[in-house]
């Protein structure tokens, strides 16, 4: 059984065919050698004259879904995992391909209906478990997500993106932030063990590096990042990563650089705007936080509430109590303060002292004492 593998929204997907699926057919063949060698674009022509050869080659369509996942065209690949499907439906590679696909489309149910059917077909096919398993942590069921990474390693020892991935969950089991260091270890184990089986599996790299950084190990962290970002120059998350990293370094003016990169790389990357308007406010400069802060929220409205209370706490530092206190409002409004851990940070968050006469906001901490009785 040989594996090859590609990275696709900063998964790792490892392929898996038994020799039966290889057909003899050149264009066929010589389409297999140069994906396995990592030469997506000839290997597309190659799989193309296959099915002009022979239009009902499922394997064919099968891999030309994985080399459009690649080439960054998700909407073609779809497409081309559908036609193997339709053509051979009771295969357990495929149907995992497609719901696979349906994962990162975030139409989970779609998914999830085909990895049981896949699972049913062949149920020892390490593949189903392992994209089952990703299906499972989209959804934030991460325990369950543990296990079906744990199947697919059972079936197949030397699995390096299951390992990867579990390693990755293990310290989202709980609180990322708060993770034990016990998880983080073996979380680091299971990266150390996908690189040694996989010494290119660069998704194992960049999250070997946040566990380092959450284990305080910040100097192995930063090797990592910087090994993932000379072999992914491209990929903006290994900016985002290191930058945060420089900022618990300290080292602001640099963080700030890793950020310009990521967002050149990707203009509408929120998380991008919000950590170099961090890195801004560490050096003081407040009011170009804020329009960093603006431009993030217009990303990504998932990040509004905490981008409006960084925002608050600008304006705080500013010492602009109107502006400080309408943000403060904003993020009463939007439910921030429900979370026991955002309520115990703002009761101590220093970058409010300037507030701390200020008789609207001793007001509007007193309400949120007796609201949630802390």
């Amino acid at each position: 059984m040989k594996k090859i593998a590609i990275i696709f929204s900063s998964l790792l997907i490892c392929l898996q065919l038994t020799a039966q699926k290889i057909e003899s057919e050149p264009n066929f063949q010589h389409g297999v050698t140069f994906f396995n060698l990592g030469e997506y674009r000839v290997a597309l022509d190659h799989f193309n004259n296959a099915i002009n050869a022979k239009p009902n080659n499922a394997m064919a369509y099968y891999y030309l879904g994985y080399i459009n996942l690649y080439l960054g065209k998700k909407q073609e690949s779809g497409e081309y995992f559908n036609k193997a499907y339709k053509i051979e439906p009771n295969d357990a590679a495929i149907t995992a391909a497609l719901a696979n696909f349906y994962t990162e489309s975030y139409d989970f149910k779609k998914a999830e209906k085909l990895l049981e059917k896949a699972i049913r077909i062949n149920s020892s096919y390490p593949e189903s478990y392992n994209n089952k398993g990703v299906l499972l942590f989209k959804r934030g069921e991460y325990r369950a997500a543990l296990n079906n990474y744990n199947t697919a390693i059972k079936l197949d020892s030397t699995f390096a993106l299951a390992y990867s991935n579990r390693g990755t969950v293990r310290y989202y089991n709980q609180d990322v932030s708060s993770a034990s260091k016990t998880d983080l270890r073996l979380a680091i184990n299971d990266f150390n063990k996908a690189l040694q089986l996989e010494p290119n599996l660069e998704i194992a790299l960049k999250n070997r590096g946040i566990a380092y950084k959450l284990m305080g190990e910040l100097d192995s962290s930063m090797i990592d990042y910087n090994i993932f970002i000379q072999q992914n120059p491209k990929n903006e998350s290994g900016y985002l990563e290191r930058g945060k990293l420089k900022i618990q370094q300290k080292d602001y003016k640099s963080a700030i650089e890793d950020f310009m990169i990521a967002l050149e790389l990707k203009p509408d990357f929120a998380e991008a705007y919000y950590e170099r308007a961090n890195a801004k406010s560490k050096l003081k400069y407040y009011e170009a936080a804020n329009e960093d802060l603006i431009k993030a929220m217009a990303y990504n409205q998932n990040i509004i509430p905490r981008a409006l209370y960084k925002i608050a706490a600008n304006y705080a530092m500013l010492n602009d109590s109107t502006k400080a206190q309408k943000f403060l409002n904003e993020c009463f409004a939007k439910n921030y303060f429900s979370s026991k851990d955002n309520l115990q940070q703002f009761f101590k968050d220093e970058d409010f002292n300037n507030l701390k006469n200020n008789k609207e906001f001793i007001a509007f901490k007193e309400k949120l004492k007796k609201l949630y009785k802390k």
